[in-house]
């Protein structure tokens, strides 16, 4: 599976500044099509640091150079190394020629274990020199038995482990004589190789998937608490609705006497509810057989009265 390039700048557009590296980076000097075919007075004079992340090193590998070799052009590239402080990792004289092709400039892959290395230029770049192009990619040596943290590739020459969706860019990240990052790639088809498929599904599942299980629990759980809330709302309503039904009733008090054969008289009352008031002429009409006087209730036993309430 064919994966996305490594970035691209030109050393000349970003001089004296810092780029941060997250993978890796492809650095050249300058645009061909802006160079002179003759050499003329402007020298550049350029450097750049990179910097990976914390803990991680740099792999420097040439991939294009062509710097003059000529001993009185002083052309020349340097690599240093900036922590914990600079130091040139580079020949003294620098590095010019041809990547290939240069007497006393043996070029090879540069392994910084630092997160900061600088590139250094001096020089009149021509179209027939153009200068260089280099492929840096952040690192961390694995485990004593070359194992690698997930997400990470191992380089089975170099031993390093590098990003694993580095693999199959089509840049050699993992550096001079080194394939590892390029094996079993086929790139007629376009088919995600199963090292980034598996992360990228890890990542599918922790930013979309849990976030939307998340949600839907929180809302199950405000649905049944505002269940919980209906219900008991109409249970009071109905207690309510109860308690109001009652209140409207009103009590109505029946009395009666009784004489017993012992002399004694009994009174009887009764509490029954009845729907509504009862109607003012109900009230105030007089009833057609009066009720026995107290004095005539009292007459009919001279030793006295014993009133039991039932």
């Amino acid at each position: 599976a064919v994966q996305a390039k490594s970035h691209f700048f030109y050393l000349a557009n970003f001089c004296s500044k810092t780029f941060h590296v997250r993978h890796s980076v492809n650095v050249a000097l300058t645009p061909i099509d802006k160079l002179p075919s003759e050499r003329s007075r402007d020298f550049i004079s350029c450097w750049v640091d990179l910097k990976a992340v914390e803990g991680l090193g740099l792999l420097v590998h040439f991939t294009h150079l062509n710097i003059s070799p000529v001993r009185a052009h002083s052309d020349h590239l340097h690599l240093y190394s900036m922590v914990p402080y600079k130091k040139r990792v580079s020949p003294k004289q620098g590095i010019y020629g041809h990547l290939n092709d240069t007497s006393g400039s043996q070029v090879s892959d540069y392994k910084i274990l630092n997160d900061t290395i600088r590139i250094e230029y001096f020089g009149l770049p021509t179209s027939t020199y153009p200068g260089f192009q280099l492929l840096v990619s952040s690192f961390y040596e694995p485990d004593p038995k070359s194992k690698c943290r997930e997400r990470y590739l191992h380089c089975p020459v170099t031993d390093i482990c590098i990003a694993g969706r580095l693999a199959c860019d089509g840049d050699p990240n993992c550096g001079q004589r080194d394939i590892g990052d390029e094996v079993g790639c086929d790139r007629d088809d376009t088919v995600t190789d199963l090292l980034t498929k598996y992360s990228l599904t890890r990542d599918i599942i922790v930013v979309i998937l849990l976030p939307l299980i998340v949600f839907l629990l929180c809302v199950f759980s405000l649905f049944c608490m505002a269940q919980k809330f209906i219900n008991t709302r109409k249970l009071f309503c109905m207690a309510q609705k109860f308690i109001k039904h009652t209140l409207e009733k009103h009590l109505t008090l029946r009395v009666g006497f009784t004489k017993q054969q012992d002399g004694r008289v009994i009174l009887h009352y009764n509490q029954t509810t009845e729907e509504g008031l009862p109607a003012y002429e109900d009230v105030m009409q007089p009833s057609p057989d009066e009720p026995p006087s107290y004095n005539s209730a009292l007459e009919q036993d001279k030793d006295g009265v014993e009133l039991l309430l039932q």
